[in-house]
C-alpha cells in the first residue's frame, strides 16, 4: 500500500525471518539467529515476503 507524506509517495516493503520456540530451538541466541538467517533468505529473494521454516526457500537451503 503506498505511503503518502509531505505530498509525496513512498512505497514501504516488508521482509521478515520467523523462528518458532522449541521447533527452532529453545534458547534465545539460536532462535535469533535462525530468524535473522530466514530474514537474508527473504531480502536475498527480491525482498516485500516472510521466511519461516515452511517456506520453500528455507528447505532449498538447509539453515
Amino acid at each position: 500500500m503506498p505511503f503518502v507524506h509531505n505530498e509525496t509517495t513512498l512505497a514501504i516493503t516488508v521482509s521478515a525471518g520467523i523462528s518458532t520456540y522449541e521447533k527452532d530451538g529453545t534458547k534465545l541466541e539460536d532462535l535469533l539467529l535462525k530468524a535473522d538467517r530466514r530474514l537474508y533468505l527473504a531480502k536475498g529473494s527480491g525482498r516485500d515476503c516472510v521466511v519461516d521454516a515452511n517456506n520453500e526457500l528455507e528447505k532449498s537451503r538447509k539453515i
